[in-house]
């Protein structure tokens, strides 16, 4: 799959279907609509704007050498990383990893520098009236990067105090 994977033009219809499905719940599920809402205005002129699946606009247009495309650009072996997990021989699984992924060829040009950080300037409020059965309230506030060691310790908080729920905001 991650060296020689089959795009054929059937199994991109189907995939395209299901996103563009996804993409429709997306604007009737309140927490999924008002994160988009919120990535809207917290990002206006940058990607992070868009939502993850994309919008139906841009999942109608994409054509298969565009996937291929991507696919060549970010699944190479300087972007992968193979876990095993079972009662395995390491010596033996690490020899069949080397068998199956030798061939695997780097890709010659560089990969992308990261983004610069974006930085936020004063409060926003948006209010939307769309859902009236049920209140949603998302604080956005500037956190970490991935790689802060203080990371771990921000996901349990954000989980303990909003994450969902079982969290603290969700309780009655």
């Amino acid at each position: 799959m991650a060296q020689n994977s089959l795009m054929t033009n059937e199994m991109i219809e189907k995939e395209r279907k299901v996103l563009l499905e996804e993409i429709s719940l997306a604007n009737i599920y309140p927490p999924s609509y008002i994160l988009n809402l919120v990535s809207k205005t917290l990002f206006p002129q940058n990607a992070l704007a868009l939502p993850i699946s994309g919008t139906k606009n841009s999942v109608q247009a994409i054509q298969r050498d565009d996937l291929l495309r991507f696919y060549r650009l970010h699944y190479v072996p300087e972007q992968a990383f193979i876990t095993l997990v079972g009662n395995l021989n390491p010596l033996k699984a690490l020899e069949a990893v080397r068998a199956h992924f030798s061939s695997w060829t780097a890709r010659s040009e560089p990969l992308s520098p990261p983004s610069p950080p974006l930085r936020q300037n004063g409060f926003r409020e948006v209010r939307e009236r769309k859902f009236l059965d049920q209140a949603i309230v998302v604080l956005a506030l500037q956190a970490m990067g991935r790689h802060d060691l203080d990371r771990p310790a921000f996901e349990i908080v954000n989980a303990v105090l909003g994450g969902g729920g079982h969290s603290r905001l969700y309780q009655e």
